[in-house]
């Protein structure tokens, strides 16, 4: 009889029931790494699931890099004619992901996977523009923008290689989005927050503060990129792939200097030592060839959002309202705007492709206040001396005639 698998254990955990010399059953796991090879984690379920988060974290750069790879080397047939939707989004996945991002492969795949559901072997140039609005619509007001970010790339890529004639997503509606629900961070907040942060999460926030990187790029960044010396950094986002090199300032070089004089040997940056460490533990992290000291992404902002409780600060917002780790991005930004810096720099820091993208991380953390200005005195004007540009009313022409 197939046993079923447990709906709380992680994905990439299996489980197998064994009977013991006594004859009572005995459940263990183990962890299916992106090779393909198990590794018992035992049998106990809490500390499976454990084990399994952690490992799903460290391993997720591995297997994006696999789905990557996997449309990237794709084989499919050659195009022509009115080929169906499938066929052409596995074309697009192939031809127009070569230059992008990991994360940016893995969100268009996932776009086309759920127009591929709706649409599937219907010809390419027979979905209208009524079909698409309705697939959108079924989506919320963030989904819809990038479901159809997506899908126009794909219609732009079907013209140009000859699949089709027209694009019927220039023609949807672009939804309006929603504002803003998590609030912006204060000094105040921050300060607060600060003050109830372990010593490793208290600098980690300092480096994102000053250096407004995102938290993959902190969590990544390793020693062998830093110039202590030089009081210089590199960082290569992983999200744009944009690559610039960081002047410390004094704050920024105390942050990096408290890692640096840390007793623990890790090669990342931002690093800790575990609450708990069990061989089991080491050597399920070695297998998944990350370090045992490392930061994942999602770690760093659960401790990040546990100080944050612990603080109170935010305590009279809603749960969603309350800012996370990633505003210290924003609020880093908005420092340097009051600060002084030109726009340009703030972007450059930042790795944006453009201002508009900056402006959004300034905007929302000051109450727009009027400008005072003063009525102006119109008693000096003559108005017997400007040429109109409105034609005069038919009545008058006649009369002037």
């Amino acid at each position: 009889m197939p046993q079923q698998r447990n709906k709380a254990l992680p994905a990439n955990v299996t489980q197998r029931t064994k009977r013991l010399a006594n004859g009572e059953p005995q459940t263990y796991y183990a962890y299916v790494f992106p090779d393909g090879k198990r590794r018992s984690i035992g049998s106990d379920l809490e500390g499976a699931i454990k084990v399994g988060n952690l490992l799903n974290e460290r391993t997720a750069p591995i297997r994006l890099e696999k789905v990557q790879q996997g449309y990237l080397t794709r084989k499919s047939k050659i195009l022509s004619g009115n080929p169906a939707f499938k066929d052409v989004g596995k074309a697009f996945l192939r031809d127009r992901g070569k230059k992008l991002a990991l994360q940016s492969i893995k969100n268009r795949a996932l776009h086309v996977k759920h127009a591929t559901t709706a649409f599937g072997n219907k010809p390419i140039q027979g979905i209208t523009t009524y079909d698409l609005a309705k697939f959108l619509t079924q989506r919320t007001p963030c989904a819809h923008k990038a479901h159809r970010g997506t899908l126009n790339l794909l219609w732009k890529y079907a013209i140009n290689t000859g699949l089709a004639y027209e694009n019927p997503v220039d023609n949807t509606e672009i939804m309006l989005q929603p504002p803003r629900q998590r609030h912006r961070h204060t000094w105040d907040g921050y300060q607060a927050i600060l003050a109830q942060a372990e010593p490793w999460l208290a600098h980690a926030m300092e480096i994102a503060l000053h250096s407004v990187q995102r938290r993959s790029d902190l969590t990544s960044m390793k020693w062998k990129a830093v110039d202590m010396n030089k009081q210089l950094v590199n960082v290569k986002q992983i999200k744009t792939g944009t690559y610039i090199a960081i002047e410390m300032s004094n704050a920024l070089y105390k942050a990096f200097s408290w890692f640096d004089n840390s007793p623990l040997e890790c090669p990342y940056v931002v690093h800790r030592k575990p609450a708990v460490k069990t061989q089991r533990l080491m050597d399920a992290v070695q297998q998944a060839r990350q370090h045992i000291y490392e930061i994942t992404p999602d770690a760093l902002t659960k401790a990040f959002c546990q100080a944050r409780e612990r603080s109170g600060y935010y305590n009279h917002l809603h749960p969603e309202e309350r800012p996370t780790f990633h505003d210290l991005r924003a609020l880093g930004m908005f420092a340097l705007g009051k600060a002084g810096y030109p726009l340009a720099y703030i972007q450059a820091l930042a790795g944006h492709a453009d201002t508009k993208m900056t402006t959004l991380y300034l905007e929302g953390h000051e109450t727009v206040q009027p400008q005072n200005v003063a009525a102006g005195n119109l008693d000096d004007v003559d108005w017997s001396n400007i040429n109109w540009s409105t034609p005069l009313a038919p009545e008058l022409v006649n009369i002037l005639d």
